[in-house]
């Protein structure tokens, strides 16, 4: 399968002007050499930046005429959460137009596999910024992934599958997408924590009823919850609604001892997700991979296990029946009957 990854160094210009911030130009440094170190940065690309069209199809005229404004009067900050800088407003648009290249080049080519290593991240990005009653944009400031999903949706690319394994709730995501069916939203987090959001039982409504997947993992859950979960909803899902392209919100802080969570995956589970994607992806066009949250070991360990398996073919994995905790078993019950109403779970 070929692949490329989509990286610039404006993303490494989008800094705190103040002291350490988690979210920082590091993250990239440490991603890039774990790539490199696995032979994975053979296919680098630059992307070319959005324009304020491509960024209004998933974002209020107002927001983002805010965002622009509160960059040109040199405002450090967003919100308590999320700074800002003088160069932030070109690496926004440039991170949303890695992920619309990624998009345009699975509407060129179907069978192929696009890694956009960017910043400023965007999943916590609603239509007009803070979404779902959050309390900050968390570190993001659009939407990267949903305009990469709307890109192929208005090109005739549905439905669209949007897998995101980041520790939080793709909030941002959930909200754009709320109501439009073409969007199937799969989100893996850890239940209680910031944003506050994705219950299990927010489905999407209208036309969008049962496109919204929440999979709200308790504390502590490892690498046996998480394949289970994949195994019994992820991949029925897929094959039940057989997508023209998959889109992975990719954060990596679901990794043991990342920074900001108790949830605790190691290398096994995301060689097993990388793998088991690369073979959805040989039915069902291509996957396009974007970089969320990740602060620490995720990026040096997580991410380039994850890619190396979803892109080598010679990459196997054997994985026996795994064997979750009882409380996830207990949510796991309460997810499926959920979803009964709309699959075959």
């Amino acid at each position: 399968m070929e692949w490329f990854v989509v990286y610039g160094r404006i993303f490494e210009e989008h800094r705190p002007s103040y002291g350490y911030h988690p979210e920082n130009p590091m993250r990239l440094r440490i991603a890039l050499q774990a790539l490199e170190s696995r032979g994975l940065l053979s296919n680098v690309v630059e992307p070319a930046p959005a324009t304020i069209e491509d960024v209004l199809k998933v974002h209020s005229k107002n927001y983002v005429e805010y965002v622009k404004k509160c960059i040109e009067m040199n405002i450090d900050e967003l919100d308590a959460d999320t700074y800002i800088c003088e160069k932030s407003w070109d690496a926004a648009l440039h991170a949303f137009g890695a992920a619309l290249m990624g998009s345009r080049k699975i509407l060129q080519q179907r069978r192929i596999a696009i890694l956009a290593l960017v910043r400023p991240p965007g999943h916590h990005a609603g239509v007009s910024g803070r979404a779902l009653g959050a309390p900050t944009l968390g570190f993001c400031i659009f939407n990267n992934i949903a305009g990469a999903a709307r890109e192929l949706i208005d090109n005739g690319c549905r439905p669209v599958v949007i897998i995101d394994i980041d520790v939080h709730h793709g909030n941002g995501t959930q909200e754009i997408f709320w109501y439009d069916p073409n969007v199937i939203h799969i989100d893996f987090h850890e239940y209680g924590i910031y944003p506050g959001t994705g219950w299990i039982d927010d489905v999407g409504e209208g036309e969008g009823e049962g496109t919204k997947i929440n999979i709200a993992m308790p504390h502590y859950a490892a690498d046996n919850e998480y394949v289970h979960a994949w195994l019994n909803v992820v991949e029925p899902v897929i094959e039940q609604v057989k997508p023209c392209a998959i889109l992975v919100s990719a954060g990596f802080d679901a990794f043991k001892n990342d920074f900001f969570a108790t949830i605790s995956l190691t290398e096994r589970f995301y060689a097993f997700a990388g793998y088991r994607l690369r073979k959805l992806v040989e039915k069902y066009g291509g996957i396009l991979v974007v970089l969320e949250g990740g602060y620490s070991e995720g990026l040096r360990l997580g991410l380039p296990t994850f890619f190396d398996y979803l892109v080598n073919e010679g990459k196997i994995v054997e994985i026996g029946e795994p064997k979750p905790s009882k409380q996830y078993l207990e949510t796991f019950d309460k997810l499926r009957k959920v979803l009964r109403r709309y699959y075959e779970i």
